[in-house]
């Protein structure tokens, strides 16, 4: 895993957390462990809902050149977390090309 969402009891998104903040947390801080992980996780944090396109969430990583996106039900608690490799394992097994273009 790579990136891990940072939630409060309500499944609510506040931050996420790469392996690259967690590598550079251990590098410039000698007590991680006395801080909550909420401290080293990247906000604020772009979301998309469950019922968006495939295509609109494609969009969205490249936009804001992310490499994870939570996956928020419509009360915006999280459901999933969808990555570049999600997309691209999508794009073998289903329809040609032309349906993405």
């Amino acid at each position: 895993f790579h990136h891990f969402p940072v939630v409060d009891n309500d499944l609510k998104v506040h931050g996420m957390l790469s392996d690259r903040d967690a590598l550079n947390a251990i590098l410039k801080h000698t007590d991680i462990q006395h801080h909550p992980v909420s401290r080293y996780a990247s906000h604020p944090v772009v979301c998309i809902q469950a019922s968006a396109d495939i295509r609109q969430a494609a969009q969205t990583l490249y936009q804001y050149n992310i490499g994870a996106l939570p996956v928020v039900n419509d009360q915006q608690q999280l459901c999933g977390i969808l990555t570049p490799s999600d997309i691209l394992r999508t794009l073998r097994h289903y329809g040609p090309m032309e349906l993405w273009a």
